[in-house]
């Protein structure tokens, strides 16, 4: 038998009372959510020229995306994200922005960096980006080289094989805005036409609008990343205080959503350390407690990363192409503020997705006109197989070992005497691809070491060589070096590692004796922080790394990847 419970009439309508309450108040939260207005950012970083090479995407799960990339397939992904956002929000294109994080151009391959990056900002005014700030690699040619490809003129360079591609590529007016707070003239100004930040205006169908705020920022290691005459005539700010400045000064005008595009490293570190972006945050919220920043798009070290950290966003979308972040908020008109932090979803450009056809045939343009460049056969390899980039577990990487060997024999073949050539693992930018013959392209050759770096015989004492030593076996790969007539054996003692000897052709190194050693001038000015091998005595040079490369690779003809044994980490 049931239970049966009676109410009394006062406290039936109590709760009826309290019925009709929650769902007042439910109803006007829900009117409060429509009226917010639905806002999508999407995110790229580190694009690097990648207009026509895909590579592996590392996923923040541990699992691996093959053939990444293609900056046709990104056009695909960026617009079919726009589309599904405007049909699930019931929004227009003007509640979308699209934004990158710096390193847009520099290190690129042939198709791109034959043609001074000037195929990159063509293809990005059509794929739309509104915002983008400076990486370490747009000062790779100078700043004004930088400035030229944003105001489209006309490049003054003479290099005898690709002047005439450049002058014959059109590449058509810029339309992204280019915003950096923490460098300044010696004057204390914003470089050329450039701002700290930009405000874009976000409309719905209804007429709602809201404004949100970008300040862009560049890592201070920027110092340690690019040659001195680069950063010759600016300053490097403190990002924290620039950014804390600039949000401030958005306040006033009544922008709260506020963004940041920050060329700073933001994935997960391996020892569990905060992240450079996550340091910088910290000192954010040291300066102002309640900062209006609500999201950071990061970039620098390509990893990913989707993640809230003091209430902050913070995304990163790897490299080249091979992610693109998509970010989602919902601004409150009244507050003119992110009603809760952003959302973030990562969306891989895998070989699934269908190449945009406008953007391909950009694409193929750009290669058609360096085609006659990159098609020359320059060696081939004895196994016909690519040789690679990758470290193995001492950080020596076989290619390392092959471009070292090719700087050293090319400066004695310049009448110099050096005994060891040493060269930076981060400047190598690809493996040495082949075709089915084992043919070695021009092509192929100059993305494996794309900077084009003024390569130095230089005299250094053997200590300041074991002090470069030293600090390569403390680094990650990126940051390690490789050598070439220099060998060494370290011990491993837990995490730390411990230099046991250094053999410099096959001696013992002697710390006060001089050696003359093949640099790039990359190296030469304490770059990655080496700073042991900066501030020593030049006494010649040889030419640019891709060049001398390449001119090794002919000379050679028919070339193997070397034993990778000239680092040895005992346990």
């Amino acid at each position: 038998m049931k239970k049966v419970v009676l109410l009394s009439s006062a406290l039936l309508a109590t709760f009826i009372l309290s019925g009709c309450g929650q769902e007042k108040k439910e109803e006007k939260k829900e009117n409060a959510a429509q009226e917010n207005i639905p806002v999508q950012v999407l995110a790229i970083n580190d694009f690097h020229g990648a207009i026509d090479t895909t590579s592996t995407l590392h996923q923040l799960d541990g699992s691996e995306v093959k053939d990444a990339g293609l900056v046709a397939r990104m056009a695909t992904v960026l617009n079919n994200a726009q589309k599904d956002f405007e049909k699930q929000y019931h929004a227009t294109k003007d509640q979308t922005i699209r934004v990158e994080s710096g390193d847009l151009v520099g290190a690129s391959p042939a198709a791109s960096s034959l043609l001074q990056d000037e195929p990159v900002i063509k293809i990005m005014n059509k794929l739309h980006f509104n915002v983008g700030t400076l990486g370490n690699h747009e000062f790779d040619e100078g700043l004004p080289e930088f400035n030229r490809l944003l105001t489209n003129k006309e490049w003054d360079g003479n290099h005898p094989m690709t002047k005439e591609a450049v002058q014959n590529y059109k590449q058509g007016p810029n339309h992204m805005q280019l915003v950096v707070s923490n460098v300044e003239t010696t004057k204390g100004k914003v470089p050329f036409q450039w701002k700290p930040y930009t405000t874009v205006e976000v409309k719905d169908k209804e007429g709602k609008s809201a404004k949100i705020g970008f300040i862009g920022v560049v890592t201070p290691e920027l110092k340690t990343l690019t040659m001195s005459k680069n950063l010759k005539g600016y300053k490097i700010l403190d990002p924290a205080k620039q950014i804390v400045k600039y949000s401030k000064e958005l306040e006033k005008q009544d922008v709260k959503a506020i963004c940041v595009l920050a060329h700073t490293a933001a994935g997960n570190n391996k020892d569990g350390s905060k992240t450079e972006t996550e340091k910088m945050l910290d000192q954010v919220k040291k300066l102002d407690p309640k900062t209006s920043v609500d999201a950071v798009f990061a970039g620098h070290d390509h990893q990913l990363q989707n993640k809230t950290y003091q209430d902050i966003l913070v995304t990163e979308s790897a490299n080249q192409g091979k992610a693109v972040m998509n970010i989602v908020g919902e601004i409150d008109p009244k507050t003119k503020d992110f009603s809760s932090t952003p959302k973030a979803k990562v969306i891989p450009v895998d070989d699934k997705v269908k190449p945009d056809q406008e953007i391909e045939k950009l694409v193929k343009e750009a290669e058609k006109e360096v085609q006659p460049i990159v098609s020359k056969k320059v060696a081939v390899t004895k196994d016909k197989k690519e040789i690679s980039e990758e470290c193995n577990t001492n950080a020596e990487s076989a290619l390392g070992d092959l471009i070292t060997d090719g700087q050293l024999a090319m400066a004695k073949k310049e009448g110099f005497h050096p005994q060891v050539a040493i060269t930076n693992t981060g400047g190598i930018r690809a493996n040495l691809g082949v075709d089915k013959k084992g043919t070695i392209t021009w092509g192929s050759a100059q993305a494996v070491q794309p900077f084009g770096n003024i390569l130095q015989v230089v005299e250094i004492s053997g200590e300041n060589i074991r002090k470069a030593v030293e600090r390569s076996l403390q680094q990650p790969d990126a940051l390690t070096l490789q050598f070439s007539g220099l060998t060494y054996t370290a011990i491993k003692d837990g995490k730390d590692k411990k230099l046991k000897e250094i053999r410099i052709q096959d001696q013992p190194l002697n710390d006060k004796k001089t050696y003359q050693v093949v640099l790039n001038d990359f190296l030469c000015g304490g770059g990655d922080g080496y700073t042991s091998l900066a501030h020593n005595k030049i006494i010649g040079s040889l030419g640019t790394d891709t060049d001398v490369f390449i001119e090794h690779l002919q000379k050679t003809k028919e070339v193997s990847a070397p034993k990778t044994n000239r680092k040895e980490l005992q346990k």
